[in-house]
């Protein structure tokens, strides 16, 4: 069982909002910002998202954002639906639209599946592919997280592949810090 009683409240309470065991609505905000080199203007991005319990098991997913590069704006809406397969698997599907956009795609589909591992780890797949105004993106990834008390750390190996272009392959490490 994922919440072993050797494991702490606080951290018994993280794995159990990661693994969608806690109720009730959820909002979320995230703000980015980023300098680039060569006198280029900056981008920046500004994410709402709500998260509405269906049952105990399912989640409904929604979202604006809004994302600014080379002095261009787009919006995007998203929606998604997260489940769980008993105590250590879930899935998820999600789609993205932004009419006209110049930056973002145009629209995207998500499907990810995801399983708690030992050692308070989380293992994911996701697999993407979206439409930009000039050319389609198919894309992989493979990610494992690291949860403690306050912090999550994650690796992610992801392989995308534009239209008439061969597959090109990224590392990204992610830090959080877990705020109650």
């Amino acid at each position: 069982q994922v919440l072993r009683a050797g494991l702490g409240v606080g951290r018994q309470a993280a794995i159990a909002r990661l693994l969608l065991l806690e109720e009730g609505t959820r909002l979320s905000v995230a703000l980015s910002h980023e300098n680039l080199s060569g006198g280029r203007p900056s981008w920046q991005a500004a994410t709402v998202g709500i998260e509405q319990p269906l049952d105990g098991r399912r989640r409904l997913l929604a979202g604006l954002q809004v994302e600014e590069r080379f002095d261009t704006q787009d919006e995007q809406f998203s929606l998604g639906l997260v489940d769980r397969i008993g105590d250590n698997w879930s899935w998820g599907i999600s789609a993205d639209a932004a009419a006209g956009a110049d930056i973002l795609p145009e629209w995207s589909v998500t499907a990810e599946v995801g399983r708690t591992i030992p050692g308070d780890r989380n293992l994911s797949l996701r697999a993407r592919h979206a439409e930009y105004q000039s050319v389609n993106v198919d894309m992989l990834a493979a990610t494992i997280e690291q949860y403690s008390e306050k912090f999550r750390v994650a690796y992610t190996l992801t392989g995308s592949q534009p239209t008439d272009i061969d597959w090109r392959f990224s590392h990204t490490l992610r830090v959080a810090h877990d705020y109650e």
